[in-house]
């Protein structure tokens, strides 16, 4: 089907990239270390840190000063590491917000299904919080970020931090694959579109769950009343034309329910993964979400 994607992204608004169990675990060995990428930017300094199984990444301006933080959750099916254009887009909050930024690397579902990237990503927000005095952070101002795969797992860190009482000063979703059981009508409509799609997501969810349904793999659904995320500033962003339009709304209308300060935006004439590209499109969904990070983290 044919989809009225913004020629902005030109050939990108075709590509349709393969996605099994196979491609994930092949791509690893590609591009686990994109985060050395920091070292052209001359601004930047970044120190990787081990934690138990997975690694943290913390990069920052060149100050002595201390800084809030943003947590990133980064993209990718829950099975591909973090891509050079999520440390690009990380780059761009440090320097637009004036902050450091905290990556987490967490276990990958090729290798390691369900709980464990979970419970990487849980464990690195306290890992922060812990070391905030080392890695020169303003405890006072700590806050989480994650797109695509990675905005469920920053979801998941949003309840923790609230069960574990962390002042935790603002979220941000950036197009999050937010439920495996909600049968939403962009996923009905888009089961063909570039760079995601409905089908690509159903076989994402099975890998992640290793062939488990999400009840019986023991996850918690995001969308269920029982889930109760953190009541910091919330800001949740979609692509008008993407399977995951409908859950990230529903996850915005379920914020502002809970009375959470919550802003929204549809990226019009967007697909999933759009703020890769470079063009006006990116570049004003990025100031966007820059604008919302100063006024927080900043």
């Amino acid at each position: 089907m044919k989809y009225n994607i913004s020629k902005q992204f030109g050939i990108f608004r075709y590509l349709k990239p393969p996605y099994n169990k196979f491609i994930g675990k092949f791509s690893i060995g590609l591009i686990k270390n994109c985060y050395k990428c920091l070292n052209r930017k001359k601004d930047i300094t970044y120190t990787k840190y081990q934690v138990d199984d997975f690694d943290i990444v913390v990069a920052r301006p060149k100050t002595t000063k201390k800084l809030g933080c943003l947590v990133f959750y980064h993209g990718g099916a829950f099975s591909f590491p973090a891509f050079i254009s999520h440390y690009n887009t990380g780059v761009k909050y440090i320097r637009g917000a004036h902050i450091s930024v905290a990556f987490v690397n967490y276990r990958l579902s090729g290798k390691h299904p369900f709980p464990a990237a979970e419970n990487d990503c849980l464990k690195a927000l306290s890992w922060v919080y812990e070391k905030a005095q080392m890695l020169n952070i303003d405890t006072q101002k700590i806050g989480i970020v994650g797109d695509s795969a990675g905005g469920n797992l920053c979801a998941k860190a949003s309840m923790y931090a609230k069960q574990q009482g962390l002042d935790l000063k603002c979220q941000m979703y950036v197009y999050p694959v937010i439920d495996p059981n909600a049968l939403t009508n962009s996923k009905i409509m888009f089961t063909d579109t570039p760079c995601w799609n409905s089908k690509l997501n159903v076989k994402m969810w099975d890998l992640y769950f290793d062939g488990k349904t999400f009840d019986t793999a023991g996850y918690k659904c995001i969308l269920d009343d029982d889930f109760t995320p953190h009541t910091a500033p919330s800001y949740v962003e979609t692509c008008e034309f993407d399977c995951l339009n409908d859950e990230g709304k529903l996850f915005y209308d379920k914020l502002k329910g809970l009375n959470i300060d919550a802003t929204y935006t549809q990226i019009k004439g967007a697909m999933h993964g759009f703020d890769m590209i470079k063009c006006q499109i990116t570049t004003d969904a990025l100031l966007n979400r820059i604008n919302f990070l100063k006024k927080y983290l900043g």
